[in-house]
């Protein structure tokens, strides 16, 4: 779709900016990603799920997981109506290990070796907050 607003080098993803900005998210075109097998943990909302978009619209055979099981469904369904190949989504909890390593081997099998793993998972309940942090007022304002 050629426009104003089009940049040589660049080419405009057809899904809206969900930031609601007046024109479409743009993405620089890299050719050696094309067919590259992308696996983005924590990809179902925020920048996770904003990198999901960006490697869909590279041309990658996307993977990600998140925490719900059907956290990715709504991606999902605005990735292929923008007219991008369907990522693929499994819920999985990122600190169990052996839930983690047989997701990923369900990717290598269905996509073939992963060439760019993004760790964006964010939730980690392992470690206890540091007591120097219980009193800066924006981790009180977070907790509610």
């Amino acid at each position: 779709m050629a426009g104003a607003h089009e940049t040589p080098g660049r080419s405009e993803n057809e899904h809206r900016n969900p930031r609601g900005g007046a024109y479409p998210l743009t993405y620089t075109l890299h050719p050696s990603l094309k067919g590259r097998t992308v696996f983005i943990s924590g990809g179902s909302s925020g920048i996770g799920a904003e990198l999901v978009r960006a490697f869909a619209a590279q041309g990658c055979s996307v993977a990600f997981c998140g925490t719900k099981p059907a956290g990715g469904d709504p991606l999902i369904a605005e990735l292929t109506q923008a007219g991008h190949a369907a990522p693929w989504y499994q819920a999985c909890d990122v600190r169990d290990i052996s839930a983690l390593q047989t997701l990923l081997s369900s990717v290598g099998e269905k996509f073939g070796a992963i060439r760019v793993l993004v760790n964006n998972a964010g939730r980690d309940d392992r470690h206890s907050e540091p007591e120097s942090f219980s009193g800066v007022p924006e981790r009180r304002a977070l907790k509610g």
